[in-house]
């Protein structure tokens, strides 16, 4: 497995694709961190902080690791290099692995470019991080386990589409339709549980809250909130907008996620048809 992985780090490092999303992440962060800087001007308190653009960013991992997790993957269905590999005796599950240890480097490297770049142009221009150390210690936890459980469902679906264009499609319309879930979901959430009433009378118009209809409760609430901590894209959400409940929890449920989706795409791999 080493020759396999050093074969695949050979390769990541002469990939164009993932040199131009490992950019274009500092990019983003740095016009951020200047964005955030401009809005700041004038404002003597309650202004942006560094913990604005260092987690809000999150949000965006997903979808650039859709793409270049996709491209690097399936490369090897395309130069024909995956039917060698497996002609000259190295196994299946080997071969998955080594390209899953591969992606989960390379999403950690463009995490790493993006704090490196939150760091270096945020801190002369906003103000320090206001969380305490162990919330943003427990954020940053958080966000490095979500990038690893997105490199693990797209290294699975990638894996499993020896089609470029379909494997891209796939992994990108899975961090669409997740998100317009997760938004969906957050803002059931977050109804209030009671509504204000307003009941006219002869002198005057007095006000009583009433219980609202469309708070979600019990099981339901719980099983929303479990959707939106699983999922990798709903804890990116979570992350951007600074706003969990289970923070420690989400770690937990990415370890989960890593292996289902590790476990699922080994077996299929196993059994797939190499053209």
């Amino acid at each position: 497995m080493s020759d396999l992985l050093r074969s695949n780090f050979r390769r990541l490092a002469k990939s164009t694709s993932f040199w131009v999303i490992f950019f274009l992440m500092i990019l983003c962060t740095s016009a951020a961190c200047v964005y955030e800087y401009r809005d700041s001007l004038g404002v003597t308190s309650g202004g942006p902080t560094l913990d604005d653009v260092f987690f809000q960013l999150v949000l965006l991992i997903p979808i650039l690791l859709s793409y270049s997790v996709s491209i690097f993957t399936t490369s090897d269905y395309d130069y024909g290099t995956l039917k060698n590999k497996i002609i000259t005796g190295c196994s299946r599950t080997k071969i998955y692995l080594a390209n899953f240890v591969t992606n989960s480097v390379s999403s950690i490297f463009i995490l790493l470019g993006h704090m490196v770049a939150s760091l270096s142009v945020g801190i002369p221009l906003l103000d320090s991080f206001e969380l305490e150390p162990m919330t943003f210690f427990a954020y940053t936890l958080s966000t490095v386990f979500m990038v690893l459980a997105c490199a693990a469902v797209f290294t699975m679906i990638s894996m499993l589409n020896q089609n470029r264009s379909t494997a891209i499609s796939f992994s990108i319309a899975s961090v669409v339709i997740t998100i317009i879930l997760v938004t969906f979901l957050f803002n059931r959430l977050n109804i209030s549980e009671y509504k204000i009433s307003y009941i006219p009378s002869i002198n005057d118009i007095t006000s009583q809250k009433i219980p609202n209809p469309e708070y979600v409760s019990g099981f339901l609430r719980s099983l929303y909130q479990f959707i939106i901590d699983f999922l990798p894209t709903g804890q990116s959400f979570q992350i951007g907008m600074m706003d969990t409940v289970n923070i420690w929890v989400m770690p937990v449920y990415s370890v989960i996620v890593i292996i289902i989706s590790t476990a699922v795409g080994i077996i299929f791999f196993r059994r797939k048809n190499i053209k």
